[in-house]
This record gives structure tokens, sequence and C-alpha cells, in this order.
């Protein structure tokens, strides 16, 4: 077992450790770059193989993907939009996704784009989740604003149009387009949807801090 192997086993045991090794091998070692004195770049590169595995392994290789990932706290990051896509996978996959989510804060805002695509994305739960992440970047997604403003417009699916409007407070209502899709929802006949659009207006009107 290389030292590589060894450090990762020590973040998330051994069965983790052995599935990222294996899907190093099948990739021909393309992480063997990565010197075993620099901690962050060996979990990047095991990271790297398991986001991999997720999207394109069989079933029982994304299951295990997905379990290791689950281990991994923020250091799971690098995957989120894998693990976004994962949430229309088989619902084994699914819910290791989705317990990985919960707990992941903020994704790199190099995930921006690629989340933001997903913003209207026709499963519920893949939309959700995107709407989540972008929302946790704060002002730093404002350039999202137009496309979630379309999304509460036009999105059929409760859960993912009262997400959109936390999402929209959190990112500092900062477009007109915002501001016309809050004001809106704020007619919705559904109190909580209802509730979030006004909350995340009052957040326009709040101080900067």
């Amino acid at each position: 077992m290389c030292l590589k192997t060894i450090f990762f086993r020590d973040r998330v045991g051994d069965e983790c450790a052995n599935t990222a090794r294996r899907s190093i091998f099948e990739s021909k070692g393309s992480c063997c770059s990565a010197d075993i004195g620099e901690p962050r770049k060996v979990i990047l590169c095991m990271v790297e193989q398991l986001r991999l595995q997720l999207k394109a392994g069989s079933l029982e290789e994304r299951e295990a993907a997905a379990e290791c990932l689950s281990r991994m706290g923020s250091d799971a990051m690098e995957a989120a939009v894998e693990l976004v896509l994962a949430c229309k996978d088989a619902p084994t996959v699914r819910d290791l996704a989705i317990a990985t989510l919960e707990d992941l804060g903020a994704p790199p805002v190099s995930k921006m784009a690629l989340l933001t695509d997903l913003i209207s994305a026709s499963e519920p739960l893949v939309a959700y989740w995107a709407v989540t992440l972008v929302g946790r970047l704060g002002a730093d997604a404002s350039e999202c604003e137009i496309a979630l403003a379309s999304a509460l417009s036009r999105s059929e699916d409760l859960a993912v149009r009262q997400r959109i409007a936390w999402a929209l407070g959190q990112t500092g209502v900062a477009s007109n387009e915002a501001v016309l899709a809050l004001d809106a929802a704020t007619q919705s006949s559904d109190a909580r949807l209802a509730r979030l659009a006004r909350a995340a207006l009052e957040q326009r009107q709040a101080p900067s801090r």
C-alpha cells in the first residue's frame, strides 16, 4: 500500500481509501505526482478520482464513491457539482449525496457557473441543491440572481421556489430581476414562500456590515 493511501485511510477509513486507490489504478496512476509531504494535494487527488467515479462509475462504484465523499466533510467540496447531479441517481446514491450536501457548506466559487446551469434542472432535487449551494455563496453569487429570478418565476416545484427565495436573500437582491420576482412571490398563496420572499426583500434594505 502506498503512502498516499495510508494518509487517506487515516482520514476516511480503510474501505474508502481502498475505493480511491482502485480508482487511481484504473486511471493509470494520474495522481501519482501528488507528494505525501503535501497532504492537501493528496486529498484533492483522491477527491478527483471519487468525483469521476461518482459521475461515470457503475452503480456499485457510485455508491462507494458517495459513501467516501460523505465521510470527508469540507474536503468533498470539489465534488459539489457531481454530488448535486447524484441527487437524481439511484436512491442509495442519492441519499448519501444529500447527506453530504447538507453539511458541505459553501462550494468553491469556481463551481458557480456549473451550479447555476443546474438551477433550472427538470429534476426538483437537483435544482433544489444547486440553488442551495449557490445561496451558500452569499454575495459572491450575486451574478446568479437573474438565473435564480427566472427559475423563481418558472419553476413548478414549490420546494424549489421556496429555496430560491431564500437564496436570493443570501445573495443580496442586487438585481431588478430579483426584486420583481420576489415581489411577485410575496403574493403567493403559499405562506412560507411569501414569507421567504418578504425576508429576502428586507435583506436588500439591510445596512452592510
